[in-house]
């Protein structure tokens, strides 16, 4: 029942723009500010995704913002830590969970199924955000 926005792309710390792989700038804070994205969900999986860029999201409209407070990694060609954990929040979310719900859900099944020792860094700085039509 929301719009969902999926971004794959790399953050810097306390940075407002996402980058691409030779990071060239793909997309900016205020850019995404511009937009109407009232009760988007919106999944972060990059770097840095939990600071301008996740408020840029929520001063947006979007209900939720899940990103990352600090480095991570997410797989080039096979979904790997962040975006193996994205995927799981989108299966809940198809399957009708609350994006909160889904956020927790995803967040038990990546912990219990995990054997990188990486994944272990995601789970400690990955964080849900809600925004004022809390979702």
């Amino acid at each position: 029942g929301h719009d969902l926005i999926y971004v794959c792309l790399h953050g810097l710390r306390g940075q407002p723009y996402l980058y691409g792989d030779r990071f060239e700038t793909a997309l900016s804070a205020q850019t995404i500010r511009d937009a109407d994205l009232t009760g988007a969900v919106v999944y972060l999986a990059g770097c840095y995704g939990d600071g301008p860029v996740a408020d840029a999201f929520l001063a947006a409209g979007a209900a939720c913002v899940v990103g990352d407070r600090d480095s991570t990694w997410a797989g080039r060609f096979w979904p790997m830590g962040s975006n193996r954990l994205g995927r799981l929040f989108v299966r809940f979310l198809r399957s009708g969970s609350s994006p909160h719900d889904a956020f927790v859900r995803a967040r038990q099944i990546f912990d219990a199924t995990s054997t990188d020792p990486r994944d272990q860094a995601i789970l400690d700085t990955v964080r849900f955000a809600a925004g004022l039509g809390e979702a």
